[in-house]
């Protein structure tokens, strides 16, 4: 009898474990946040990233928020030491809401890699040294 409980709790507890595990976030979401940080110097900024692995689900990183396995919202503002650009890969986070990156330095980043980002509300670039119309 014990034996059998013992096996039911197991069956269930790997049941729990499979029916509410978070899934990752899209790999192509993960991509463009890995691309970002080594295009921007992520290895000098203050609060840095693990960029090791796919691992946004489990492990919270700093500024970045999730909604339904997917990337919502980044903010690095306020001189997290962002220096270079943003990469074009940037726009396949299709469902970011909000874009705080003001205070770092993306002098020269292409403004068109901003062009994919369907689903903005709140974007602030103040004090990034850009030039040129954002798209």
């Amino acid at each position: 009898m014990i034996k059998k409980y013992f096996s039911l709790k197991i069956l269930f507890l790997v049941f729990s474990y499979i029916s509410f595990a978070q899934n990752p976030v899209p790999t192509i979401e993960y991509q463009a946040l890995v691309d970002f940080y080594n295009a921007t110097g992520g290895d000098s900024w203050r609060n840095k990233w693990d960029i090791s692995s796919n691992n946004l689900h489990t492990t919270t990183w700093y500024g970045v928020i999730l909604e339904d396995e997917h990337i919502v919202e980044i903010d690095l503002g306020n001189g997290n030491r962002l220096n270079g650009a943003i990469p074009a890969s940037f726009s396949n986070l299709k469902f970011l809401r909000k874009l705080h990156l003001d205070s770092n330095d993306l002098s020269t980043t292409d403004l068109n890699n901003l062009s994919g980002l369907e689903s903005m509300e709140d974007l602030d670039l103040s004090y990034c040294q850009l030039t040129g119309s954002i798209p």
